[in-house]
């Protein structure tokens, strides 16, 4: 019975999106150069709402999606809502116009992205990303070198990527990674029709598991000595004890495509700064519509989770504050040592 929960959040948000599908706010195109050892240059695209607000939150999809992916949409609209300008991110190539492919580890592109012109008036960034997105953006929270960034949600997200494409991969779990790989080989057409593919697209097209794309396509293109030193090189759990910046995982007890189990290893050893919530009434990246994370407010995903950041993004900014204090009067001090 417990299983059957996570099954019926996973699918119930995406059949009621389907039937009707979230309305994105107002947004311009967005479009970065990020440079790359193989194509000189690689695009990022996405969608910018901005209205010139203090705060700028950039949303990241999951695998096989893209910034159109509807559970974006839903939140970026909750976001903008509530007051904040909204990047929906989409990873290197999910655009589907054959540029590039992502994977796991590529914090470098998230980094170009906080440090672009168009996010540049910003005083404070936050970062949330479902499922592999959010690996990217615990990636990035931990290469963080932006003192705007406030926060980091990771939602749904693996966290040891070889436990995760075993768990994915099992056979109880087709009809999931079915629906990944139709997204993931829809971008691999575009690849091959420019030179981009790594492998035959016939093969490709013949992926049945995730492991196959990792081996045809990932560790290829990026130089990785097959999937599993991919896995190795990439995964982000053995690095969550240096995590800083205050960070929430939500996980879903009865997740149908990253079971708890292949994250709380990970999650146990994490710094003090990662916040984790378990949710039973939900499945991957879908919730029961009265969702309580523990904040104040309105119940449901979306605000709880947004009230979490604002919150954390607040006691951020004084922390800083106090660092800035001292670190100026440590400065003086310095200077005086100096001149002796």
């Amino acid at each position: 019975m417990s299983a059957l929960l996570g099954h019926f959040y996973t699918l119930g948000p995406f059949l009621k999106y389907g039937l009707r599908p979230p309305r994105a706010p107002a947004s311009t195109p967005f479009e970065l150069a990020v440079p790359d050892a193989q194509y000189g240059i690689v695009p990022l695209r996405g969608r910018l709402s901005s209205a010139g607000r203090r705060s700028c939150i950039v949303a990241i999809h999951g695998l096989g999606g893209d910034a159109e992916s509807a559970y974006v949409v839903a939140f970026a609209r909750a976001a903008w809502e509530r007051g904040h300008d909204v990047l929906r991110l989409g990873m290197r190539g999910s655009d589907g116009l054959g540029d590039d492919v992502y994977h796991a580890g590529l914090a470098s592109d998230l980094g170009a992205v906080c440090a672009s012109p168009a996010l540049a008036s910003y005083a404070e960034l936050r970062l949330v990303g479902f499922s592999l997105g959010g690996h990217l953006a615990l990636h990035a929270a931990l290469a963080n070198s932006d003192a705007r960034l406030r926060a980091v949600a990771a939602v749904g997200a693996p966290l040891d990527l070889a436990l995760g494409q075993l768990a994915i991969d099992a056979a109880r779990r087709w009809p999931y990674r079915r629906h990944v790989l139709r997204g993931l080989c829809a971008m691999a057409g575009r690849l091959a029709e420019r030179g981009r593919l790594p492998s035959p697209l016939a093969a490709v097209k013949r992926a049945r598991t995730l492991r196959d794309w990792d081996r045809l396509v990932v560790a290829k293109r990026f130089g990785f000595d097959g999937p599993e030193a991919y896995y190795a090189s990439e995964s982000v759990g053995p690095r969550l004890p240096k995590l800083a910046v205050p960070t929430i995982y939500v996980g879903a007890e009865h997740d149908p495509m990253v079971p708890a189990s292949t994250v709380q290893p990970a999650l146990a050893r994490a710094s003090s700064s990662l916040d984790v919530r378990w949710l039973r009434r939900a499945g991957h990246i879908g919730f029961a519509s009265e969702v309580d994370l523990g904040e104040r407010g309105e119940r449901g995903f979306e605000p709880q989770l947004l009230s979490w950041l604002e919150r954390a993004g607040l006691k951020r900014t004084s922390a800083d504050s106090m660092k800035t204090g001292k670190a100026r009067s440590r400065g003086c001090a310095f200077t005086r040592r100096l001149m002796k």
